[in-house]
């Protein structure tokens, strides 16, 4: 078992091997740790600049327009220009990306993006780069450890240098020195009930970033998938992407209205923030099908753009007995992507030495919304980044933390792991955990307001209370205390700044402050821990 390497990677799904790619291609010994399954095979493709008209500057107009004007800048600016070298870099890896007829990219258009911009093999984009990437990775000499479970990063004198790990089969121990670390350890949307992610996906990263110093932004916004089947219960959270509302695909409620024009949207000019706050509040109307979601209609659509251009979303459904080019299906949105998280300068460094955050981990590049295709194309701009700073950051930084120290930092991670093994008795976290999504799900969803977020606030103060006596089980279970541990943070911090934020913006709607206010809020809620507790900073935009 590897326990020291200079650059270790916290996640093996698109924006950790990007990463560890761009580090390998340095010469630097990478290192890359993975929790078990991601989301990033659900990504369809990613957007950059290809069409004629199009330009960087008007990608980077849509991208802070969608996330109304609280985005940070640089980032923001670094990813319209830098998604186009990625096209390069896939196809020498050998990912065939679509082409037309005349030989230039195929593109889709997605919501909020101007221009087609969405870059794509077939609708298998994240499965095929990952596989490349990873074949990549390996003829690099990176090493992989899959199955791991990182619970902290280890700092000592302010720096990060490793972190403290389980093996997911048996909950032991270990650790891993590091001289950098990257964190592109994916979001939190399992903290509701119905994501669009697997189960996994519960804020690790930004829970363990914040232990270790580093400060959360944007906490929040997240991103609720528009169209997510609810039936039939085999399918539910599975997706089916907004693209094809530009290709002629019809959104009605049970009433067979198409709903869109009342909330002012169309399919040309619908993000799926606004999108999802519609679909919401047709069903609170009354006006939802009888699986409480509306009716997404493709059956107007040529069937080999399902069949075969969609196949990643058409043979689910088909196995679960649901044939979407010849029914509506139900759909309602779901949990997917968190817009904030660890707040980052353009190169990708934290606040906190040694440490950098790339993919979903990463806050402050969108604002209050996201534009469909921008989470393809920033886990492989910002992988890349990331990779390079890291493997800069060792050229500049010769001195590396002794062993010894790192074993002193470690040992209170030890100590916290024997007490979670002790815990054979008391309350099932599982239960726990159920308890926590509902509460998330009913309070914290897509519509908000100060009641609903008060009763929250109550919910989580009584789960944290359970949490003291809560058992695990024993065995390979004990990971899922450090996971509800780190719900419980993430979901403090979302329902805390939820509060704060008496406007709506973007992804973020308050009912009860139904309008967007620049003049109080085109600004930022930032956290940092004292004591163990998360303190919110209102602060103005970068």
């Amino acid at each position: 078992m590897k326990n020291r390497t200079q650059i270790l990677v916290i996640g093996q799904g698109a924006a950790g091997l990007r990463a560890a790619c761009a580090a390998a291609e340095t010469g630097a010994e990478v290192l890359v740790v993975g929790k078990g399954s991601c989301a990033s095979p659900e990504i369809m493709g990613f957007n950059c600049v290809t069409e004629p008209g199009d330009s960087f500057q008007c990608f980077y107009e849509d991208i802070m327009q969608a996330g109304q004007e609280i985005n940070h800048t640089a980032l923001a600016r670094q990813l319209a220009e830098g998604s186009i070298h990625e096209t390069e870099f896939l196809t020498s890896l050998g990912v065939t990306l679509d082409r037309k007829v005349d030989g230039s990219y195929h593109t889709l258009s997605t919501l909020g993006c101007r221009y087609p911009r969405l870059v794509h093999h077939q609708a298998l984009t994240g499965v095929e780069e990952m596989r490349r990437m990873e074949q990549y990775a390996r003829e690099l000499h990176v090493e992989f450890m899959p199955r791991v479970t990182v619970t902290d990063l280890v700092v000592c004198d302010g720096r990060v240098c490793g972190a403290a790990c389980i093996r997911n089969e048996d909950s032991s121990f270990f650790s891993i020195q590091a001289d950098a670390v990257i964190l592109a350890a994916g979001g939190g949307s399992a903290i509701h009930g119905v994501s669009t992610y697997p189960g996994i996906c519960t804020g690790d990263g930004y829970a363990i970033a914040a232990r270790a110093g580093a400060t959360l932004v944007d906490m929040e916004f997240q991103q609720f998938e528009p169209c997510s089947f609810v039936y039939p219960e085999a399918l539910r959270g599975k997706i089916v992407p907004t693209t094809l509302l530009r290709s002629g695909a019809r959104l009605y409620n049970a009433a067979g209205e198409d709903f869109m024009p009342r909330y002012g949207l169309s399919s040309s000019n619908a993000r799926k923030g606004p999108l999802s706050r519609a679909i919401a509040s047709e069903i609170a109307a009354g006006r939802g099908t009888p699986h409480g979601g509306v009716y997404y209609d493709m059956t107007m659509l040529p069937r080999d753009m399902i069949v075969q251009g969609h196949s990643i979303f058409y043979v689910p459904a088909k196995a679960a007995g649901l044939d979407i080019t010849q029914v509506p299906a139900e759909m309602a949105p779901a949990s997917h992507t968190f817009i904030g998280g660890v707040e980052a300068e353009a190169d990708t460094s934290t606040g906190v030495t040694g440490l950098f955050v790339c993919g979903e981990a990463m806050g402050g590049l969108h604002g209050a919304d996201r534009i469909g295709g921008n989470a393809g194309a920033e886990v492989l701009v910002f992988g890349r980044q990331a990779g390079r700073s890291a493997a800069a950051y060792l050229t500049q930084n010769a001195q590396t933390v002794s062993g010894t120290q790192f074993q002193d930092a470690v040992r209170a991670f030890e100590a916290r792991h024997a007490g979670y093994l002790s815990r054979t008795s008391g309350t099932p976290v599982s239960e726990l955990r159920a308890r926590l999504m509902k509460l998330m799900d009913r309070h914290v969803g897509i519509l908000r307001d100060e009641a609903g977020l008060l009763t929250a606030l109550s919910g989580l103060d009584r789960l944290e209370s359970a949490f003291a006596d809560a058992c695990s089980g024993g065995g390979s279970g004990v990971r899922s205390l450090y996971e509800f541990s780190n719900m419980l943070l993430l979901g403090r911090m979302q329902v805390m700044a939820s509060f704060l934020r008496t406007e709506s913006r973007g992804v973020f709607n308050r009912t009860d402050h139904p309008d967007r206010d620049d003049s109080a809020w085109k600004k930022n809620i930032v956290f940092h821990l004292k004591n163990g507790r998360p303190v919110p900073v209102v602060r103005d935009c970068k």
